[in-house]
């Protein structure tokens, strides 16, 4: 649960780093990795369901 956390709080930076570079027109907005970060936040927040004891 502790490395699942942390895995979370990195997805949210790097999220927040492409968001800036977008407005800095560094990325476009429509860039692949906002696809690959909700994919993955998906894939975290499963993982952090099904570790949860009942």
């Amino acid at each position: 649960m502790h490395f699942i956390g942390i895995a979370r709080g990195s997805l949210a930076e790097l999220e927040t780093q492409l968001q800036l570079a977008v407005m800095l027109n560094f990325a476009p907005q429509d860039h692949a990795t906002f696809e690959l970060i909700d994919r993955t936040g998906k894939l975290l927040t499963g993982l952090h369901k099904n570790s949860s004891p009942p």
